[in-house]
């Protein structure tokens, strides 16, 4: 799967002049592509990073563990993280 990244417009839409980044994702393993390197250090910690998310009831700490490349992670970043940077996502097949 190919991610790409767009800056956002003021109303949450995808800048599609605007190509930030470019993210690979086969069988687990993440590879970014950064043509905006006022980003990269952000996007390298998103993408290319575990993260862990707040689920109520889950752990003793309420955090879950998102292992880097899998679908839940990419949907995270997709659906909650990317936003919060002015930034948005689109998935593309190679």
């Amino acid at each position: 799967m190919i991610i790409d990244i767009y800056e956002l417009f003021p109303d949450g839409s995808l800048d599609t002049e605007v190509k930030v980044a470019e993210v690979s994702v086969e069988d687990g393993n993440v590879k970014l592509s950064c043509s905006d390197p006022s980003r990269q250090s952000l996007l390298e910690e998103l993408f290319l990073e575990d993260l862990s998310r707040f689920v109520p009831g889950c752990d003793a700490d309420g955090t879950e563990r998102l292992a880097l490349g899998s679908a839940d992670h990419i949907q995270h970043l997709l659906d909650d993280e990317l936003y919060g940077f002015s930034l948005g996502g689109k998935v593309r097949n190679p």
